[in-house]
């Protein structure tokens, strides 16, 4: 018998990852390290001063 169209799975890779819902937890890492990651590269860098005085935080 085949399957109603509202029970199959989605057609795509990337509806089936991002539709699922994830713990809070993973939600506030992912966004801390993809908030916190060009200033942490600016610090490695060498350039964190320039990176707040020029305005490229914005």
């Amino acid at each position: 018998m085949s399957a109603d169209a509202s029970e199959r799975s989605p057609a795509s890779v990337f509806i089936r990852l991002i539709s699922r819902p994830r713990p809070l937890w993973i939600t506030v890492g992912v966004s801390l390290l993809l908030f916190l990651l060009p200033i942490g590269v600016a610090y490695v860098d060498g350039l964190l001063g320039v990176f707040f005085s020029e305005g490229y935080w914005r």
